[in-house]
Formats: C-alpha cells, sequence, structure tokens
C-alpha cells in the first residue's frame, strides 16, 4: 500500500517536471475551454433569439419537450467531442516526454487527427451516459440526483484511462471502457493519490485568487469600483491559470500512470504508427 501512495506521489511530481519542460501544452486546455465556450454560446444564443429558450421555461414540464433533449444530446456530443480531442492531442506529447522526446503542439494534434473515429465513437458513448443521468435527474428531482451523482462518480472512475488507450492502442469505445477498467483496478492506488496531489497543490495555489476576489467583491461594494474591478479581473486570472495547470497536470498523470499499468510493446506500436522516437 505505502509503495502504491509513494508511486502515485511521484507520478504527480514528475508531471509537474513535463510541464515546466513544456509549458506549451498549457495551449491544450485552453484551447478545449475556449471551444467549450464556444459550443455553449452556438447552442444558447439561437435559442434564445428565436425566443424558443423563453417558450419552453413557460411550459409546465420543460424536460417533457422531445426537441430540448435532441438539442441538449447534440451539445453534449459536440462538447465532448471537443474535450476528448483535445485531451488526446495532450496525452500524446505527455508520452513522448515521458519516453524522452521533445515532443511539439504539431505532434498532439497529429495524434488526436489520427484518432478521429475513436474519438467520435466515444463522444457518442459519454454524451448518451451524460443524457441518460440528466434524464434520471430530471425524471425524479431527490432520488434522481442522487442516482445520477452515485452514477457519474462510476462513471468518472471506470473511464479514468480512455482517452490514454483510445490515443495509444486505437481500441474502440466499448473496448477501451473494458480496458480502462482493467487499469483502474491495477492503479487504483496510484491514480488516487496522484489526482489528490494535483487537486491539493491546486487548491493551495487558488488560495490567493479567492482571496483576491473576497477583497474585490469588499471593494465594490464600498463604492472602490477602479479598485475593485482591478482585484476581481486579477482573481479570474488567477484562477483561470491554475485551472489551466491543474488539468493539464491530471492529464499529464493519467498518460504517466497509464505508460506504467501497460506493455512497452503497445506503446512503441503507438510511436511507429505516429512516426516519434521514444
Amino acid at each position: 500500500m505505502f509503495e502504491r501512495l509513494e508511486r502515485g506521489w511521484d507520478m504527480a511530481i514528475d508531471s509537474c517536471r513535463v510541464l515546466q519542460k513544456d509549458k506549451e501544452l498549457l495551449l491544450f486546455p485552453l484551447l478545449s475551454g475556449l471551444s467549450s465556450l464556444l459550443v455553449l454560446a452556438s447552442f444558447v444564443w439561437p435559442l434564445w433569439a428565436t425566443g424558443y429558450a423563453q417558450r419552453v421555461s413557460e411550459q409546465p414540464e420543460p424536460w417533457r419537450e422531445p426537441v430540448s433533449w435532441a438539442i441538449l444530446f447534440a451539445y453534449y456530443f459536440v462538447n465532448y467531442f471537443l474535450i476528448v480531442f483535445f485531451n488526446s492531442a495532450l496525452v500524446a506529447c505527455a508520452l513522448i516526454r515521458f519516453r524522452g522526446g521533445d515532443p511539439t503542439v504539431a505532434d498532439g494534434f497529429r495524434a488526436a487527427c489520427s484518432r478521429l473515429p475513436q474519438i467520435a465513437a466515444w463522444a457518442l458513448v459519454s454524451a448518451t451516459v451524460g443524457f441518460a443521468l440528466k434524464a434520471a435527474e430530471r425524471r425524479s428531482k431527490r432520488g434522481g440526483q442522487i442516482v445520477a451523482a452515485i452514477l457519474g462518480v462510476v462513471w468518472s472512475v471506470a473511464t479514468f484511462f480512455v482517452v490514454p488507450v483510445l490515443v495509444i492502442e486505437n481500441l474502440g469505445p466499448l473496448a477501451a471502457l473494458k480496458r480502462s477498467t482493467k487499469i483502474i483496478q491495477d492503479q487504483w492506488g496510484e491514480s488516487f493519490v496522484a489526482d489528490l496531489g494535483i487537486g491539493l497543490v491546486s487548491f493551495l495555489a487558488a488560495i490567493p485568487g479567492f482571496a483576491l476576489g473576497w477583497l474585490g467583491t469588499m471593494a465594490l461594494s464600498r463604492g472602490q469600483y477602479p479598485l475593485g474591478a482591478a482585484l476581481v479581473g486579477m482573481a479570474v486570472i488567477e484562477l483561470i491559470v491554475v485551472s489551466l495547470v491543474s488539468s493539464t497536470l491530471e492529464i499529464i498523470a493519467r498518460t504517466g500512470l497509464y505508460m506504467e499499468a501497460v506493455d512497452d510493446k503497445v506503446i512503441r506500436k503507438f510511436e511507429r504508427q505516429m512516426g516519434v522516437e521514444g
């Protein structure tokens, strides 16, 4: 047990070292976040501009509207596709660095583009699960929320290594899910500690941002608008940076833990496919 905990902590530290060497990896979660915002706007704005959102919200049971569910599913699919795409690019770059190479952003995009069918298939599965959990939550608010929360946690654990599996082993969604479940059974201790370590460091790093936000809010309430706006702006920027770093480190750590769990022949096969050197 203690050996597992130590390996997990070491992986969290190694992930920080990878990011220190390849700061350009922050570009992938940044693009993922911006893409998610654009997707949200592309769905919300037409619904608002046409008055559809207002009409549905005025209905006694808006969740029974079939078109609403179709739009929600489409949103889930597009959003998941973009998130998995950029995470796949990050996984490819992290693997190259762990293997002693010097990855570029182009390497990541090339690897992600080569797995577009797998990414799309997994986005479809993820959208279906997300849609089902949302439906369960809506049908029975109290009980549904509890069930959705429990199933959501189980799903998050089971899919912990899905993206590395999709990218490196080139498997379909169901095979990738089965493979991820098997790896998490072998690496649960290391995965928990690595995520916990990164989460703890991220929380501590976010404290100055929360403090700046609190001070800015206080200043605004006292009529000190320039100072308050400046402090709130600094808080937002600091928290965004912490979020980007945390997201990047989590994917890097998952890639490293995945590498420890699989046969080296699998990784060498991926390297030959991508034309990179370990």
